[in-house]
């Protein structure tokens, strides 16, 4: 369970952007062998606490309305398990096998990542996953819906990872191929290729990831195929564009790197990324996008946790005319961990 304050200056123009909230997790799993076969299930849910039903008031920040719409009860893993020597089988919504990304997350809606993972590549995935990990090697592979939740379209993706991990760390490469997520008529590019690596020494874990990527609509015509007021969640970050030829996507590439320290008491993470978006001639969309983000969890008790999160960003362009806002957020509070 965790108390927090959060100040995201990023959303100043929101109304919502400085809050004292409250949320948790719950994660319970079942597992059994059964005629020389592991079998079980889990699940993690999210309890949050939604934001006040009055916060936007005009049309230009209308059509952000969906992002400060937060379920008080999400599922964010739900899937059953069939394990047998080397070879495991996951059906359901499971943490993404896409990369690596190590750093723990004070936040149920999981802004305090680097960017490729929080605009990019995301945290999970719905669909049918098969493993197999005899030793060092490790494969992951799956047909997926591309989108974390139940998808808008009859089409689906493939996600595959290969990589190897040991006592010393881990590398991998990835890959992420969908014909768009959204809508038949309206759909938007998501293709994702990846290499992680991390190396680990005493309570010290460096870590990286670097990838490229496809994004934007399919077609320009908005008001013939589907009102754009009803894609949902919208990017923050001008990714919500068309690259200026029917079927073509917008291409972007970025890394991150980061240093986590875990100690008996306390742990610290740092993390720096870019992101360079292709150029289209919009100003919101085709600036690169830096990201520092930096963590500090102190254990006052082996179950409450004292923790701090900052993020910082470069200037952008004003997302709403004539409400500025300013590149930096942060959240502390307490968690209880049981």
């Amino acid at each position: 369970m965790r108390g927090f304050y959060r100040n995201d200056q990023r959303i100043e123009w929101s109304g919502v952007e400085a809050t004292i909230g409250a949320e948790g997790v719950l994660a319970p799993a079942v597992r059994m062998t059964q005629k020389g076969w592991t079998v079980g299930a889990a699940g993690e849910f999210f309890l949050n606490q939604r934001f006040g039903a009055s916060i936007l008031s005009d049309d230009q920040r209308d059509i952000y309305r969906a992002n400060f719409e937060i379920d008080p009860f999400e599922v964010f893993q739900l899937y059953c398990l069939l394990e047998r020597g080397d070879f495991q089988l996951r059906f359901g919504k499971i943490r993404t096998p896409f990369g690596n990304y190590p750093s723990p997350s004070y936040s149920n809606q999981r802004i305090d990542a680097p960017f490729q993972r929080t605009d990019v590549i995301g945290f999970t995935e719905t669909g049918l996953f098969v493993g197999y990990n005899p030793g060092w090697l490790r494969i992951d592979a799956g047909v997926i819906n591309g989108e974390p939740n139940l998808d808008t379209n009859s089409s689906k993706g493939a996600l595959a990872r290969i990589g190897a991990e040991g006592d010393w760390g881990g590398a991998g490469l990835s890959g992420k191929i969908h014909d768009g997520v959204a809508s038949e008529q309206q759909k938007r590019f998501n293709n994702v290729y990846g290499l992680d690596a991390h190396l680990k020494s005493g309570g010290f874990t460096l870590y990286s990831e670097a990838i490229y990527e496809e994004h934007g609509f399919h077609s320009p015509d908005y008001n013939r195929y589907v009102n754009p007021l009803l894609f949902g969640v919208r990017s923050l970050y001008g990714r919500d564009a068309f690259s200026g030829v029917e079927d073509r996507p917008i291409k972007g590439y970025g890394s991150y790197l980061g240093v986590l320290y875990e100690a008996d008491h306390f742990l610290i993470d740092l993390n720096y990324g870019v992101q360079f978006p292709q150029t289209i001639g919009d100003p919101q969309h085709d600036l690169t996008i830096h990201r520092f983000v930096g963590k500090l969890d102190f254990a006052l008790t082996p179950n409450l946790h004292l923790f701090t999160v900052g993020i910082l960003e470069n200037q952008r362009p004003e997302l709403i005319p004539h409400r500025p806002s300013s590149p930096f957020a942060i959240i502390t509070g307490m968690q209880f961990v049981f």
